[in-house]
């Protein structure tokens, strides 16, 4: 039997060996560090972050802090001098983990930049509990709920569909010691695009269609900034919301000008629920669901097209497609992620 002074020596002989490996250093060898953070976007077309805003959240583990929680280092807002570039520099850093979350979301109120525009604006960036302050950077969110509120973007009439778009880059690095870093985001959006087609309506319907309504149900209102490590979009706070939509008379039209009736939505990841109501000057009133057996979702970056089918034909059918057309990068499988741990997942 070994003795306990025996064994006591080979303990602290095994403690000194995994403190020379792990190479932390201590609070007098220790250097402050930097990191450089350049953003750029993944997506078609042009874009300008000054017509978004753009915020910086860095979290850090703290051993004060429960498991799962991550401490907010701080939260900066960025602005972009040229509109396209989208750089912050953060000094005086301890060497340690880090995470890095850039956002860029569209403005409540666009146009100039006032005070109180500006103040409006950031009222897109919440927490769960509103200006609760908290420092568990896992509890702000996303605030969704302006924008599912605004009017819809349509064709046949055209109304271009306001910028609902949220993009968002997540890095995790070590900061090394005395190191100036530099990290570059990705930023993906994070939200989707729904487009109901109707068709033409003179060729659907009995009469003058008088205004088409597309109610959705329980759609998410709120969204995580960050994402389990895992790239999940993490949604929460369901709402209803209704889009009215008063369409062009193709009745007066010639039949080879005739287009289409389109509703445009911008909506977070989630399950699509919700109907379609009709209504024509002869007294007609119809109403479909939009999923009346197969399932239909709302998928990051991707638009999830609906066409009307008829009234006898089974009402939709259901196609997903990239921003630009080509459906390339569509996660087909994608499924869910939102309401994660019943709307408190991290």
């Amino acid at each position: 039997m070994i003795s306990n002074k025996i064994w006591l020596m080979a303990v602290c002989m095994w403690l000194f060996a995994c403190s020379e490996q792990t190479n932390v250093p201590s609070d007098d060898e220790m250097s402050l560090s930097s990191v450089e953070l350049v953003a750029s976007r993944a997506a078609e077309g042009d874009f300008n972050f000054k017509a978004h805003m753009n915020r910086l959240y860095i979290g850090e583990r703290k051993q004060e802090h429960g498991e799962g929680e991550l401490h907010l280092h701080s939260a900066s807002d960025l602005y972009s001098m040229d509109g396209v570039n989208l750089s912050f520099r953060e000094t005086q850093m301890k060497p340690a983990w880090y995470k890095f979350v850039m956002i860029s979301a569209p403005k409540i109120v666009p146009g100039t930049d006032d005070y109180a525009n500006r103040t409006e604006n950031f009222k897109i960036f919440t927490e769960e509990i509103p200006e609760a302050g908290s420092c568990d950077l896992n509890c702000f969110l996303i605030n969704y709920e302006p924008i599912l509120k605004m009017k819809p973007g349509s064709e046949a009439p055209d109304v271009k569909c306001h910028d609902g778009d949220v993009f968002r880059g997540i890095v995790n690095c070590w900061l090394k010691n005395g190191v100036n870093t530099k990290e570059n985001f990705n930023l993906k959006r994070i939200n989707g695009l729904l487009v109901v087609d109707m068709g033409i309506l003179a060729d659907q319907f009995d009469g003058k269609v008088t205004s088409v309504t597309l109610a959705i149900d329980k759609t998410p209102s709120q969204v995580y900034v960050t994402d389990d490590n895992q790239e999940k979009v993490k949604c929460i706070n369901p709402i209803n919301v209704e889009y009215c939509t008063t369409p062009d008379d193709m009745e007066k039209v010639a039949e080879k000008d005739r287009r289409h009736h389109k509703i445009i939505v911008n909506l977070l990841p989630s399950r699509l629920n919700g109907s379609i109501k009709v209504t024509t000057d002869k007294g007609g009133n119809y109403e479909f669901e939009l999923t009346p057996v197969d399932e239909v979702l709302i998928k990051p970056n991707t638009r999830t097209l609906l066409m009307f089918n008829g009234i006898e034909q089974g009402y939709f059918k259901t196609e997903y497609a990239g921003y630009d057309n080509t459906g390339i990068d569509i996660d087909d499988s994608w499924n869910g992620g939102w309401n994660v741990n019943n709307g408190k997942g991290k």
